[in-house]
């Protein structure tokens, strides 16, 4: 089984990797530093994470308040301005999600001051986790310190599957790892409207119709890929 620790450092070896999906040689992130250094913070005790018996919502690469990303993803967000897309997305996650359910963010939450994006998120339901994304540090280096319940470099969450017992893990992480262990799968962000591999879900917005989604939802086609690989 793997562990949050393990799940770090083969995410952390991950990320000195080329970032192929965005069609470049040079590493995913080049420095670093930062991600070695970032602690994990949990306001109480981490909450644990059931599909099964609860709602959980994911999704990732928000993006509030930056105005190029409708560009560059189009037309996957649907926007006329930066103003409309985060009305839009927080719309969309106050239409789904209840004050008793789970919300993963898989990082790079906002492109504003972080007291602004901790507004938006105090203003949410939910119990919501954050993975760090490449955009959600500053330029010398340092984690914003968003309010989250839970802030993480990665997490693992462990699924049996009522049905047949099936066990798999599913690895939440930021970049798309380019392998995983056996009986895995990671789920993650960053390269927006693009896929990955067999055993990468993309949780982007682009891919979720700009709102969180439930991961029971995903859990079918997750289990198929895994049995099949």
């Amino acid at each position: 089984m793997i562990t949050d620790q393990h799940l770090r450092t083969l995410y952390l070896s991950d990320l000195t990797n080329p970032d192929i999906h965005h069609g470049r040689t040079t590493p995913k992130v080049r420095h670093l530093q930062p991600w070695e250094a970032f602690a994990p913070y949990i306001k109480n005790q981490p909450m644990d994470v059931n599909p099964y018996t609860q709602n959980v919502w994911v999704w990732s690469d928000i993006h509030w308040g930056h105005k190029n990303i409708i560009k560059y993803t189009a037309p996957h967000r649907p926007f006329d301005d930066v103003l409309q897309m985060n009305e839009a997305l927080i719309a969309n996650y106050m239409n789904v999600v209840g004050p008793d359910d789970i919300v993963i963010f898989g990082g790079d939450i906002g492109f504003m001051p972080v007291q602004q994006i901790n507004t938006i998120l105090n203003s949410l339901p939910g119990y919501k986790i954050g993975i760090v994304g490449n955009h959600d540090i500053d330029r010398r280096g340092r984690v914003y310190e968003l309010d989250f319940d839970e802030h993480l470099l990665c997490r693992v969450v462990n699924i049996v599957d009522p049905d047949d017992n099936f066990n798999y893990q599913l690895l939440f992480t930021h970049y798309p790892m380019d392998s995983v262990p056996d009986n895995c799968h990671n789920i993650h962000g960053h390269i927006h409207q693009y896929t990955a591999n067999d055993w990468n879900t993309n949780i982007c917005v682009e891919h979720t119709g700009c709102a969180p989604i439930n991961l029971l939802s995903l859990l079918p086609a997750i289990k198929q890929r895994i049995q099949h690989l």
